[in-house]
């Protein structure tokens, strides 16, 4: 694993006792902010945004385990069943054993949530461009490729691989 820069590596512009120069305090600050947009995004289709996330990751990748979909929302497991559970009493999602033998489930998206994926989609590829309008392509594909690459360090450095939906489309 790589050596954290120095303080002399990072530069002088970069003044550790500003929180508008701290990666920690940016990132979660603009999560926040974003966080809020969407609920309000979402509104008219009445998800919420980890409900989103499991329709939007499951019309990615059709079958995952609870435990994929809870890791890939940042959410624990006890509220992604909380969450499936909703999910699948409003049939957006199905619940089967998986194919493996060993009892274990895996989540698939129905025909609804489906649509219902598509409606809240329009909806938040909209709000994205509103947001990102201002960077232009060329920095709004830097920020993409940013953050990108901001998750594959923390997971490196947690010893985990990604298990994001966007990981598959290398």
């Amino acid at each position: 694993m790589d050596e954290p820069a120095s303080d002399e590596q990072l530069g002088d512009e970069i003044d550790l006792r500003r929180q508008d120069h701290r990666l920690t305090w940016l990132v979660h600050h603009a999560a926040r902010a974003n966080e809020g947009l969407v609920r309000e995004a979402l509104r008219p289709v009445a998800l919420t945004v980890v409900q989103y996330l499991v329709l939007h990751d499951l019309a990615v990748v059709p079958e995952r385990s609870p435990s994929q979909l809870a890791y890939s929302c940042g959410v624990s497991r006890q509220s992604m069943h909380v969450t499936l559970r909703r999910l699948e009493a409003q049939g957006l999602v199905r619940r089967h054993r998986s194919l493996d033998g060993r009892g274990a489930f895996t989540v698939g998206i129905t025909d609804s949530g489906f649509g219902a994926h598509q409606r809240a989609d329009r909806l938040i590829v909209s709000f994205e461009r509103m947001i990102a309008h201002p960077f232009g392509l060329d920095r709004r594909t830097d920020l993409l490729e940013l953050l990108r690459s901001y998750i594959r360090s923390i997971e490196r450095l947690r010893g985990r691989p990604s298990v994001a939906a966007w990981e598959w489309d290398d």
